[in-house]
């Protein structure tokens, strides 16, 4: 079953605070769930609940740290944006 999604402009306003390749992925994700709608394969992979509403967690990007001399393992900081479905 599909649900209607329909982007905010306060959402679609804060594409131009992300870097470009991960502006390109967030406006495919919204561009894809205005197209097909919101299912429950989407819901499945992406969502999440976060105190009592329900969102989609989209990972946008995963930077990688360097590699310390000491041989540590490098750290990843992962970039994601929560977006409110009702």
């Amino acid at each position: 079953m599909k649900r209607k999604f329909r982007a905010t402009k306060e959402l679609v306003d804060k594409l131009d605070d992300y870097e470009y390749d991960e502006m390109l992925k967030l406006a495919a994700v919204l561009k894809m769930l205005e197209e097909d709608g919101l299912t429950s394969e989407m819901i499945q992979k992406w969502g999440k609940r976060y105190k009592g509403r329900d969102y989609l967690e989209i990972t946008l990007c995963k930077k990688k740290m360097e590699v310390k001399e000491d041989g540590k393992i490098p750290n990843f900081k992962t970039e994601q944006v929560l977006i409110e479905i009702s």
